[in-house]
């Protein structure tokens, strides 16, 4: 048998331990089960390289726990090991609910090779809370810390991929959505008007602290969206949600700018496909990211979430706690049922007597049909079939 290269004898053993080398494009063209993106890399696997990029961007990454106290949240976040958000892209119903949460748990504790812990927030229902050790209790041990630069994990199987959500101080891009009474209104009209008047007020010695960036139109008749910058994370911000919030709701429509009530504008919810703040459901640039040739999001997926619910408004009910219903013994006993009527008695047959052939020809002949009169026509006997 002859073999290339021929043999020379005994080999070093660093030539027998060789290993494939990764290509540059493992990731985006050859995914392997488990395979974790930062928005960089996404941002290389746009399908339509014109389209937007995605950036995973959230006005306020803490906003999930501000249904708690911040004695709650203190408890939690002060808790052993890193903490970070994940929930699965285009969700229908509570995140708790998802099948694959078992084997992301399983594959994440592999490949980092350590315990992974998945926490429900209640009552908020659209996100996790994933805890992974910590010996210094701000970065991840080993191979656990690539979760810094992640923002989206991804199971080949499935098809089934999670939006990373990091704890970070809130930003100073915010988004609202107003409504114009005018029907031939403009992106570039109502900015004008808004800077218009936001130069009055400040005219006026009225520091708002913050400045409008640019407006879109909304999906809706009349419907503009509108982004704006925060002078501070903390600068006043009527649509912000504060600590003890009550879940399922945002806060109420206050007017924009002073304008007539009739320019409503309402914090936006999040949208339904990323959970990102900076867009909504329609523009989300995710269904343009394909990975080993298959789209993160389908056009079904995208269409079935349009018209569900937002996620911040879903409420699981655990009924399994319910105790079950128990008699009243004040209630009045009920009547005692009837009995049965007995069934009716059946008459005696009747018994005919036997007649002798004296008897029978004494009775009177029975009438001829109509037939065998003489003044009806006989019907003809057909031929019986051969």
């Amino acid at each position: 048998m002859l073999c290339f290269p021929p043999p020379v004898g005994k080999v070093p053993l660093e030539s027998l331990l060789t290993q494939m080398d990764e290509p540059a494009n493992l990731k985006i063209m050859l995914p392997r089960p488990l395979e974790l993106y930062s928005v960089e890399e996404l941002k290389r696997a746009k399908k339509d390289r014109s389209a937007s990029d995605w950036l995973n961007r959230h006005a306020d990454p803490v906003e999930p726990f501000k249904c708690w106290s911040t004695d709650e949240f203190t408890r939690v976040y002060n808790g052993p090991g890193f903490h970070f958000l994940f929930a699965r892209v285009a969700q229908i119903g509570a995140q708790s609910r998802d099948a694959k949460l078992p084997a992301l748990q399983k594959m994440l504790s592999t490949r980092w090779e350590t315990p992974v812990k998945f926490e429900t927030i209640p009552p908020r229902q659209d996100w996790m809370l994933c805890t992974v050790p910590s010996s210094d209790g701000t970065t991840p041990d080993g191979k656990a810390a690539e979760i810094l630069t992640t923002s989206l994990i991804r199971i080949t199987e499935g098809n089934a991929s999670y939006v990373v959500r990091h704890l970070t101080p809130p930003s100073v891009v915010r988004d609202l959505e107003f409504t114009v009474p005018s029907t031939g209104a403009t992106n570039d009209g109502i900015y004008a008007q808004l800077k218009k008047r936001q130069l009055e007020f400040e005219a006026d010695g009225v520091a708002l602290g913050w400045r409008v960036l640019g407006v879109r139109r909304a999906n809706a008749p009349n419907k503009f969206r509108g982004t704006f910058l925060l002078e501070k994370p903390t600068s006043y911000w009527p649509w912000t949600y504060g600590w003890k919030h009550p879940m399922g709701s945002i806060p109420a429509a206050t007017p924009l700018l002073n304008f007539d009530p009739t320019w409503p504008a309402r914090k936006p919810y999040a949208c339904a496909v990323c959970y990102s703040s900076d867009h909504a459901v329609y523009e989300c640039p995710l269904p343009n990211v394909r990975i080993g040739g298959v789209a993160i999001v389908s056009a079904m997926s995208v269409a079935l979430v349009s018209n569900k619910k937002a996620q911040e408004r879903i409420l699981v009910v655990d009924r399994s706690l319910k105790p079950a219903p128990q008699p009243n013994p004040a209630a009045a006993p009920a009547p005692p049922a009837r009995p049965a009527a007995p069934a009716p008695a059946r008459p005696p047959l009747a018994v005919i007597p036997e007649v002798d052939s004296q008897s029978a020809s004494a009775l009177p002949a029975p009438p001829r049909s109509r037939s065998s009169s003489p003044g009806w026509p006989r019907m003809r006997p057909q031929p019986s079939p051969t």
